[in-house]
């Protein structure tokens, strides 16, 4: 009970509320567009689309695994009590396997996805780039803020991580449905990897059409 209660209190919270919810931008839907004779110019229609967890784009997935392996291998009880350098070399020495399974993993959403390697890293890259910008500017702000207040509030300031810091974003969409099938066993398999959201694409079933405007 202590080590739940007070030793461990923040972990087992942050692995609390990601077990309560998961955050995601839902697409819009748009109505159909249909012209005078009843023909359907343009329709939403379902779809499927990839999204990785940003703890996974920015590689901090693999270190929450080492730290998970380290603390079950060594102990609660002894885990408490080693120093910071200790348990930080306990962690470093079990994320090589994990970043080797990181990388097999991005592998495999690359093969299913149709991005090759290299534009699904570019997409990753960017996604990773923007979010971090936009934490760094809520940071500063929220620094700033305190600051107004005083010198001491601004400095005793922790970031916490912003909303796209903790949700998953999209690097494919309109996959099909056996592509959705196998990311979603490899989601299961790996959690805080990869997911499969509903998406919603635009459809124009007669593709370019002449249409007369009353």
């Amino acid at each position: 009970l202590l080590w739940l209660s007070s030793v461990d209190a923040g972990e087992n919270r942050r692995k609390a509320e990601q077990r309560m919810g998961r955050s995601f931008r839902l697409p819009t839907v748009r109505g159909s567009i249909i012209d005078r004779r009843g023909r359907v110019l343009a329709e939403d229609v379902a779809s499927w689309d990839l999204a990785l967890d940003y703890r996974f784009i920015d590689g901090s997935w693999v270190r929450e695994r080492a730290e998970r392996d380290a603390r079950k291998a060594i102990g609660r009880a002894l885990w408490a009590k080693l120093p910071k350098d200790a348990r930080d070399a306990a962690i470093e020495a079990r994320s090589d396997a994990w970043r080797q399974l990181r990388e097999q993993i991005v592998d495999q959403i690359s093969a299913q996805s149709g991005l090759t390697r290299g534009e699904l890293l570019t997409a990753m890259e960017g996604i990773r780039d923007r979010v971090e910008r936009r934490a760094e500017a809520t940071w500063e702000r929220q620094r700033a803020q305190l600051a107004a207040r005083s010198e001491e509030a601004a400095q005793s300031f922790v970031p916490e991580p912003i909303e796209e810091q903790r949700m998953s974003h999209v690097v494919a969409t309109g996959v099909p449905d056996a592509v959705a099938f196998e990311m979603r066993k490899l989601g299961d398999e790996w959690p805080g990897s990869v997911e499969v959201i509903d998406g919603m694409r635009r459809r124009y079933p007669e593709g370019a059409a002449d249409v007369m405007v009353d």
